[in-house]
């Protein structure tokens, strides 16, 4: 069965907002492993760049296909505005069963018990220890 996961790029994948994507091995190694993830973009950043332009911030091409879309921009919900994004793509596109996860720094755009949060701290970003509760969460470990 294949799994979600629902990726922010700032604080996740790199410190903060500066763009270097230096935690970006840590992920692909961890993907690499788990050939049963599919990768969703939650981030900001699917708003400016197209799913071409999302998948190639992934070095290995390998993860390319399993990058599968980006989740639907709501501007006018006010509360946990991403938890709200990400249940819409799961109900839409029928992974709403799970096994689903999201990988994101920002806790204000979740509810403060949403259960499928593994919440990052932006000035670290992504973590083995991140990757193991992924791994609890997806039950892949």
């Amino acid at each position: 069965m294949n799994c979600t996961l629902l990726l922010d790029f700032d604080g996740v994948v790199h410190r903060n907002m500066n763009g270097t994507f230096e935690r970006m091995p840590l992920l692909e190694a961890w993907l690499l492993a788990r050939p049963s993830v599919e990768l969703v973009i939650s981030s900001s950043w699917r708003l400016e760049n197209s799913l071409a332009q999302l998948r190639d911030c992934f070095a290995s091409e390998l993860l390319h296909p399993r990058v599968i879309g980006v989740t639907p921009d709501l501007p006018d919900v006010t509360r946990y505005q991403r938890q709200v994004e990400i249940e819409r793509y799961l109900r839409e596109s029928g992974r709403i069963r799970g096994p689903y996860a999201a990988l994101d720094y920002h806790g204000s755009l979740f509810a403060p018990s949403c259960p499928f949060l593994v919440r990052t701290d932006p000035r670290i970003a992504l973590t083995a220890e991140h990757l193991d509760e992924l791994d609890r969460r997806l039950r892949l470990g």
